[in-house]
């Protein structure tokens, strides 16, 4: 019997739960096909600003809508999860490095298109940090990384 999965309450889309077990079950389907698996993690541009402006109302709108845009152009072979208030991860099978690379910086340009939030426009904007399955990580040091690699000033995404 396969696990429920948990979904956010806001995205419906698989939360930091799920992502753990989805992240596991794709490094252990990477190995087993010896392949690789990109994570890319994607943290909401000054979200807090957007909530101290329009209320956490109008940050759940601009979480909603960047979600939509992110699971539109999204390859229906990958994982999208939200994790976090304006966190979401991405797992892409098969994937390699600069593929990642394409894909992060597609997303950062459909993410900024605008964004209405009542008389207001937006460019909401994403950072982007990728961390390729390459050594014996496990799903949670994968995931971890990805994270890190978000504060690193040298890498574009």
């Amino acid at each position: 019997m396969p696990i429920p999965i948990s979904l956010h309450a806001l995205t419906a889309l698989p939360d930091r739960s799920a992502c753990m077990v989805e992240a596991g079950r794709l490094v252990a389907e990477a190995r087993q096909r010896a392949t690789t698996l990109a994570v890319l993690w994607l943290d909401l541009d000054r979200f807090q600003s957007i909530n101290r402006a329009f209320g956490h109302a109008g940050g759940d709108q601009v979480i909603d809508q960047v979600a939509r845009r992110i699971e539109a152009h999204r390859n229906p072979a990958t994982v999208l999860s939200h994790v976090g208030a304006d966190e979401f991860v991405l797992l892409t099978p098969g994937t390699t490095r600069d593929q990642a690379a394409r894909i992060a910086a597609e997303l950062m340009a459909v993410v900024q298109l605008p964004l209405e939030l009542g008389a207001v426009q937006l460019h909401p904007a994403l950072t982007i940090g990728i961390a390729i399955l390459e050594r014996d990580e496990g799903a949670a040091e994968l995931l971890h990384l990805s994270l890190i690699h978000i504060s690193e000033p040298t890498r574009p995404y």
